[in-house]
């Protein structure tokens, strides 16, 4: 659109499409609470009526909070964040900077669009994915598997020959762009509860949005001074190094909701004396 008209109409295009497509959306479709639809969280059975035993219930995790400022004296949320910095470092820079640097590589501007396209397609594919499995194990587990494979992604764009990289480089991180964003906020609000959830995720994507403005400027800077793009790159892919070891070592099992369940009952004994068997019931 902007290269059949001018960025102006395109952009005025892209605002209608968000005030009468996305906006009817979340206002028609999107609920506050599972319990609007008769869904229990985490696919919990619904406990029979009038019976308070918290037999398939979980427990509230040894960090939860209502207050945000508490969260913030414990080393996950800190692992986290610092996660997210790395996150909205690497991702804001594609944003900003994928399509120039295709073009930089020898593709058309239409080309270089395309192939950022293809990436955003793959996003999806990508983060539904992601909420799939992390249902089946740690989400730390599938957070360090994402930020591994956005790492290969970028070591892959600086070692792949010429033009084979671009393409390689936008299907493996289009699988991984926003699937970090599901596995963030749900491992807080297994940690640290729903209570304060709004705000202490304002908090650790306040510092992602940091990430990705500091990753955009530098990387602008350093394509002037350089004339490349191969320094800036390289700094992303090695600033997930530490985005990896940082979500491997949260001590999910011990802090998260997921992980807290009741002590089971002690076993029922039979038997009158020494002579008769003793069963667990």
């Amino acid at each position: 659109m902007i290269q059949a008209t001018n960025w102006r109409l395109a952009w005025v295009t892209l605002g209608l499409i968000v005030l009468l497509v996305a906006v009817p959306l979340v206002y028609l479709v999107v609920h506050d609470d599972p319990e609007k639809l008769g869904l229990r969280p985490d696919g919990d059975a619904q406990p029979p009526k009038g019976d308070v035993s918290p037999d398939s219930n979980h427990l509230a995790g040894p960090l939860q909070t209502s207050r945000w400022r508490e969260s913030f004296r414990s080393w996950p949320i800190w692992q986290i964040t610092a996660g997210f910095f790395a996150d909205g470092f690497t991702t804001s820079i594609l944003l900003v900077h994928f399509v120039p640097y295709g073009i930089d590589r020898g593709l058309s501007p239409s080309a270089a669009a395309i192939a950022f396209g293809f990436m955003m397609v793959l996003n999806v594919v990508g983060s539904t994915t992601a909420g799939l499995v992390t249902d089946m194990m740690q989400r730390k587990t599938v957070l360090t598997l994402i930020y591994s494979l956005r790492g290969c992604a970028f070591i892959a764009l600086l070692l792949l020959p010429r033009n084979l990289e671009l393409w390689v480089f936008a299907a493996v991180i289009g699988f991984s762009f926003m699937a970090t964003t599901p596995q963030t906020v749900s491992l807080t609000a297994d940690i640290y509860g729903l209570s304060a959830l709004g705000i202490i995720t304002g908090m650790t994507v306040l510092v992602r949005q940091i990430g990705g403005a500091s990753g955009i400027l530098i990387a602008g800077y350093l394509f002037d001074v350089t004339g490349s793009y191969t320094l800036p790159f390289t700094m992303a892919g090695f600033l997930l190094l530490p985005a990896v070891l940082l979500s491997f070592t949260i001590k999910e099992q011990k802090y998260s909701a997921r992980y807290q369940t009741w002590p089971k009952p002690a076993p029922v004994l039979s038997g009158c004396n020494n002579n008769q068997s003793i069963t667990g019931a």
